[in-house]
């Protein structure tokens, strides 16, 4: 793109060393590229949070569900009150999408 100029009869000339900006050129490339990045960075880091965050409630309602049950009931699935939190944990790290 040349810049043109308005000269005194009223016509315009074009002025093939002046390009509006052109200096700037080659730095706005590269920030665009280093945006890009940060954009991908910024992406990647909300999914992670988002991924756990659903692994945390996941994790919470399996809690909940297993200390709803009676000793009986627990028993019979092998397990005890104090093996809930720890294999909650352990299910909630493994079944990650």
């Amino acid at each position: 793109m040349k810049h043109t100029n308005v000269d005194t009869s009223g016509t315009f000339a074009v002025s093939p060393t002046r390009v509006p900006f052109a200096e700037f050129a080659g730095p706005v490339r590269d920030y665009g590229d280093v945006l890009a990045e940060l954009l991908r960075a910024a992406v990647a880091l909300v999914s992670r949070f988002i991924e756990t965050v659903r692994v945390r409630i996941a994790i919470n309602r399996t809690i909940r569900e297993l200390q709803r049950l009676d000793d009986h009931v627990l028993a019979d699935i092998g397990l005890s009150r104090s093996q809930i939190v720890p294999l909650a944990y352990c299910l909630g790290r493994t079944n990650r999408r």
